[in-house]
């Protein structure tokens, strides 16, 4: 099982992105017959980020597209995790997280 970030997904469809050609090799390459999981708040991040970059339809075809894919799970963020989430947020050690990083971190945990 593989966790996909928002810095993935917009890396992969960013051809500007200096790790572009690392998100499409492992793409093509890297991830064989794994499965993938993210959040409903990932592809949020995701929408904000292409949206006012591509425009509204084709930033919701592109999500489209990925959130079809018979490789990808979009898990929910439950109300145990999100309290888990608030319970981490400030704490990182350089950067603050996000609160959907958070989240993320909280999922992870609980899948294992």
């Amino acid at each position: 099982m593989i966790f996909i970030d928002s810095s993935y997904l917009i890396a992969l469809v960013n051809e500007r992105d200096p790790y572009h050609d690392e998100a499409v090799e492992l793409l093509a390459f890297g991830v064989g017959n794994e499965l993938w999981v993210s959040t409903h708040l990932v592809f949020g991040r995701l929408w904000d980020f292409l949206a006012p970059r591509v425009g509204a339809m084709a930033a919701r075809w592109l999500l489209g597209v990925i959130s079809s894919s018979h490789q990808l799970k979009i898990l929910p963020v439950t109300q145990a995790m999100q309290a888990e989430a608030f319970g981490i947020l400030g704490t990182g050690v350089k950067d603050p997280l996000s609160y959907v990083d958070a989240t993320s971190i909280t999922l992870m945990r609980a899948l294992g």
